[in-house]
């Protein structure tokens, strides 16, 4: 039996409907389902025509950390990549948002770069 099969079996299907400005809501229950909470931020990616996969950031890692990336048509390791480099992008425009110098930023900079190298 394929994930996708199983996914059918074993839990109940919810509707969901496009509303306004593309907004849709999850139905509590499928919320609950999930274990999805307020304020979670979720990632949805199409995986073929009329398809997508929604995934919080905590279940991407635990199924790339399980082994199970190949379980969603989807390469564990652009996933990771992507997440990483919104991280950076996000740290880059707070700092570049920051008051601090450009002499501040080049050293902070430095710093994390020396750590991440090791030296």
């Amino acid at each position: 039996m394929d994930h996708v099969t199983r996914a059918y079996s074993s839990t109940s299907s919810f509707v969901l409907s496009v509303k306004a400005k593309g907004r849709t809501v999850l139905p509590a229950g499928l919320r609950d389902a999930c274990g999805f909470a307020v304020g979670d931020e979720l990632r949805a990616r199409p995986i073929s025509d009329g398809t997508f996969v929604v995934e919080s950031h905590d279940a991407i890692l635990a199924r790339l950390r399980s082994g199970r990336a190949g379980e969603t048509p989807t390469g564990g390791v652009e996933e990771v990549v992507r997440l990483r480099r919104e991280a950076d992008a996000a740290r880059d425009a707070q700092l570049m948002a920051s008051p601090q110098s450009d002499d501040e930023t080049l050293a902070r900079r430095e710093t994390e770069l020396t750590q991440l190298l090791g030296l």
